[in-house]
C-alpha cells in the first residue's frame, strides 16, 4: 500500500511533536525511500504509457547548476543510492565534457549505468555525517526543495 506525501507530512508533524524536526524529517524520507522502492509499474498499460511520457518530459527539462548549488533528484529520477529521496546535496563542480563510469561491472548494456554521462560532482552527508563526493548526470537533479 502506499502513502501519500500528505498522509507522511501528518506523521511527521505528529513525529515532531516528541523529537526533533530534523529526526522527523529523516525518518519520513527513509520511509519515502523504502516506498518508492518497493513500488513497481502501476496501473494499465495505458496509465503506465502515460507515466512513462511524463518521466521522460521531467527527464528532458535540464536545469543549470552552479558550484554551491544545493541539489536533490527530480521525482522519479533517483537511479542511485545516494543521495536519499529529498536528501540535499551541494554542487562541487559541473564538468565541461561528462565523464563515462568506467567500473566494468556498468561496462554491459544491460545495465542502466551503461554509458551515463557524469557531468555533476556532489558532495553530500553520509549517516555518520562524513562529507562525501560522488559523480551523476546532471539530467537527474533539480533545484532542492526542502519540505514545508
Amino acid at each position: 500500500m502506499a502513502v501519500s506525501e500528505e498522509t507522511m507530512r501528518k506523521l511527521l508533524k505528529l513525529f515532531a511533536e516528541d523529537g526533533s524536526e530534523e529526526e522527523a524529517e529523516l525518518v519520513m524520507r527513509r520511509l519515502m525511500r523504502t516506498a518508492e522502492e518497493k513500488r513497481g509499474p502501476q496501473g494499465t498499460l495505458t496509465e503506465q504509457a502515460e507515466q512513462l511520457k511524463a518521466a521522460y518530459e521531467v527527464f528532458g527539462k535540464r536545469c543549470t547548476f552552479s558550484a554551491g548549488q544545493l541539489v536533490q533528484w527530480k521525482r522519479g529520477m533517483k537511479n542511485r543510492r545516494r543521495p536519499l529521496t529529498g536528501q540535499p546535496a551541494i554542487v562541487l563542480e559541473v564538468l565541461p565534457t561528462p565523464v563515462l563510469d568506467t567500473n566494468p561491472a556498468d561496462s554491459s548494456a544491460a545495465t542502466p549505468y551503461f554509458r551515463e554521462p557524469l557531468d555533476l560532482v556532489l558532495g553530500l552527508l553520509d549517516s555518520d555525517g562524513d562529507f562525501l563526493i560522488f559523480y551523476y548526470d546532471s539530467r537527474r537533479f533539480e533545484q532542492f526543495q526542502p519540505l514545508k
